[in-house]
């Protein structure tokens, strides 16, 4: 007897699910049906205002670190 491998994932036409095998009686009976996986999710790009925010933050993060370092000196060295 052959077993019957259940697809990856399922759909109900709206959303696209992992397969769980607690859906196989919403299979059988057609209330899902197998589907591709998803679309991978898309990066939008960073517009100049944010890149310059990021920079901002990481300049002001890096001089928080070396006040830190000077005011409690470095940590101890083994």
């Amino acid at each position: 007897m052959a077993v019957i491998q259940p697809p990856p994932y399922v759909t109900d036409g709206k959303h696209i699910y992992i397969w769980n095998d607690e859906y196989e009686a919403l299979l059988a009976d057609g209330r899902l049906r197998p589907s591709d996986p998803p679309p991978p999710p898309k990066v939008k790009p960073m517009t100049p205002r944010e890149k310059q925010k990021l920079e901002a933050a990481r300049k002001r993060a890096l001089k928080d670190a070396e006040t830190a370092i000077k005011l409690f000196g470095a940590e101890p060295k083994d």
